[in-house]
Order: C-alpha cells, then sequence, then structure tokens
C-alpha cells in the first residue's frame, strides 16, 4: 500500500512539473503606446503625451491614430520626434500629422526614406515618433485610444523594409485623470 501511495504522489509531481507554464520569455510584439500611460492634470493644465514605438524590426512606415474624449482634452500642437526613425541616417518623410479637436483624433503617418534606412530596436525600450500637447478642458477620465488598425484606414499600421504590414502590432493606450483644481 505504501509503494501505491508513493507511487502516484511520484506521478502527481511528475504531472504537476510537465503542466507548468515554460519560464522562457513569450515573443515580444511590435507595440504602439501612449507615454505615460497614465497621469493626473487639472482643468486647463497644459501636458504632453508621445506616442512611442517598441520591439520593432526594419521599420520604415508608421500609420496610428490616437482617439481622445473631445470634451474633456483639446490638442494644443504636435510635433515629430525624428531621434529614433532616423537613427540608421534616414530622411522622415511626414505624410500627415493632424489633430481633429471637433472629432477628437490625431492621425499620425510618417514614412523612412530610403528603405535601406530601416530601423529597429527590439530592446523593448519606447522610442518616441510623435509628442501631442494636450489641454485639460473638465474633470473626469479621458481616454487614449490607439489605432494602428489597417483594414478601418489603410494609412495605419507598422510596414516593414520590403513595404509589407508587420502583423501582430499591438497597441498600449491610455488614460488621463483630470480634476477641477479646487
Amino acid at each position: 500500500m505504501k509503494k501505491l501511495v508513493l507511487l502516484f504522489i511520484i506521478l502527481g509531481l511528475l504531472f504537476i512539473s510537465c503542466s507548468k507554464k515554460s519560464t522562457e520569455p513569450e515573443e515580444n510584439n511590435p507595440t504602439v503606446l501612449v507615454s505615460p500611460s497614465s497621469a493626473s492634470v487639472v482643468v486647463d493644465e497644459v501636458f504632453d503625451i508621445e506616442i512611442a514605438l517598441k520591439y520593432v524590426e526594419e521599420l520604415v512606415g508608421v500609420g496610428v491614430r490616437l482617439n481622445f474624449d473631445s470634451d474633456k482634452l483639446e490638442v494644443v500642437e504636435l510635433g515629430r520626434e525624428d531621434d529614433f526613425l532616423t537613427s540608421n541616417s534616414g530622411a522622415v518623410n511626414q505624410l500627415t500629422f493632424t489633430s481633429d479637436n471637433d472629432e477628437g483624433y490625431v492621425k499620425l503617418v510618417l514614412g523612412i526614406l530610403p528603405a535601406s534606412a530601416s530601423v529597429s530596436d527590439m530592446s523593448g525600450s519606447a522610442r518616441g515618433i510623435g509628442r501631442i500637447t494636450f489641454r485639460a478642458l473638465s474633470p473626469g477620465t479621458a481616454e487614449l485610444l490607439l489605432s494602428v488598425d489597417n483594414t478601418h484606414d489603410s494609412d495605419l499600421g507598422l510596414y516593414d523594409s520590403s513595404a509589407e504590414l508587420i502583423p501582430d502590432v499591438e497597441t498600449e493606450s491610455g488614460n488621463i485623470t483630470i480634476s477641477s483644481g479646487r
């Protein structure tokens, strides 16, 4: 009987050890993100957020849309961040960098020329490509929702040095908490 119990214990431990998840790191998908991902501001405060990329390889094109609550935020200024995009001696071609405060969105479409000057960074560090200066308008929480969905807008997505759409791009959106400041 003791041998049978011992056998079941050993089989149980083997089953548990085989069913545990691997400790291997998961593959890192290309990501477009808002930085900082959250912030607290007061009404009438002006603040910056950055659109950034991480885990990109052979990148030559970027198309991003950022939606925001136009009752809570307004865009004051847009600015490109070219350090990463020009890090392989390429030139940034700005196709679109516009905002619409009535509709509540910013659209950023950039290309790197020539394609041989594509950029990569698999370190996981967020690399800025654009800065948006907002003014807080009213109290509450304003979501900053990123989209790179090429099926709804053909300008959007990340493109590699062969002008192919990079698959499995993730987005990390953000939230701005706005207080009345009283």
